[in-house]
Order: C-alpha cells, then sequence, then structure tokens
C-alpha cells in the first residue's frame, strides 16, 4: 500500500491596511488647501471629495491624483502598505543552508515559499501602478 502525505502551509497575511481616505483625509488638512480650492484643481464635486475621504479602500489611482493636486508623492505611503512581520522565527536567512532533519527542511521550505509569495504581490502592485500611469 503506497501512502501519499500532503502538506499545507497556512499563509498569513502580514499586510497592515491602511485606511487610504483618512491618509487623504489628514494629507489635505496638512496641507492647508481648502476643500473648494482641491475640488476646482481636480475637477470633481465637495460630495465626490467626502465620498473619497470616507472610502478606507480609496483607489490608488485616485489618491496619486490627490497628490499631484497637493504636490505630494503618495507613493512615499505606498511601500507602508506592507509591514513586513517581524516574527520570523528564522531571521532574514537561513545561518545552516543544509537542514539537519525533515522538519527543518519544510520550516525552509515554507519559509522560501512566503517569501517568495510575498515578493510577487509587492511586485504584481508595481507593475499595476506603472500600468496606470502610463
Amino acid at each position: 500500500m503506497n501512502t501519499i502525505v500532503y502538506f499545507f502551509t497556512v499563509l498569513k497575511n502580514n499586510r497592515v491596511k491602511i485606511d487610504r481616505g483618512q491618509l487623504l483625509r489628514d494629507s489635505v488638512e496638512s496641507s492647508g488647501i481648502s476643500v473648494t480650492k482641491l475640488v476646482k484643481k481636480i475637477g470633481i464635486s465637495r460630495s465626490t471629495y467626502y465620498n473619497h475621504i470616507s472610502n478606507p479602500e480609496l483607489p490608488l489611482d485616485l489618491l496619486l491624483k490627490y497628490g499631484n493636486a497637493l504636490h505630494i508623492n503618495f507613493n512615499d505611503f505606498l511601500s507602508d502598505l506592507f509591514v513586513e512581520s517581524t516574527k520570523e522565527s528564522q531571521g532574514l536567512y537561513f545561518e545552516n543552508t543544509n537542514p539537519n532533519n525533515f522538519e527543518e527542511a519544510i520550516a525552509q521550505a515554507q519559509f522560501w515559499r512566503n517569501k517568495y509569495l510575498e515578493l510577487s504581490e509587492k511586485y504584481q502592485l508595481v507593475l499595476e501602478l506603472q500600468l496606470k500611469h502610463k
């Protein structure tokens, strides 16, 4: 009788949700520009602006459009959308590249798989932002 063993990894999402509407609201308040002048610059109504600042999932292209009008580079904040977990038990890299036992091999494989997925997600975000700005 052959036995097949499957290994499943539960991935934790290390992203910290940033309320983009709140980020916009705070940026407008700190810039000192009036809402009336801002909405005229962008070409939207005041009610649309208030809808935007109440939307925690404000699309990045809109956030960047506001950034252009406010002379704020919101790209600096985009790196904060991904806050890495500081609780990685293995540190940044494994000191010993050759596992001593099966459990260590599984732990290393899971570590590198998670690292690959994390970097893939960041790369995808960068590509999406580049496509929106062309």
